[in-house]
């Protein structure tokens, strides 16, 4: 069975998240993200690309003004699925 969560997420957080390199974020964001990506759900499989906890939807999309689930701020935010077999 293949548990799917989906996130808005700030722009500027892919790389952390997609590559884990933090150095585009200052240090509150990336203390942020990593608070962030401790709450996520538990499950004993990650479906990954790469060892990568999640990953964006679409790579050529391009943000939207919405919510940063992370931030609670208003942004240009980009779809991220994480998904669990």
């Amino acid at each position: 069975m293949k548990i799917t969560y989906k996130y808005k997420l700030g722009a500027h957080f892919a790389s952390a998240i997609v590559n884990g390199d933090y150095s585009g974020l200052s240090a509150d964001e990336g203390q942020q993200l990593d608070l962030f990506i401790s709450q996520l759900p538990n499950h004993y499989h990650y479906k990954t690309k790469q060892h990568k906890l999640f990953d964006m939807v679409d790579y050529e999309q391009e943000p939207d003004f919405d919510e940063c689930e992370i931030t609670g701020l208003m942004g240009d935010c980009v779809d991220f699925e994480l998904s669990y077999i």
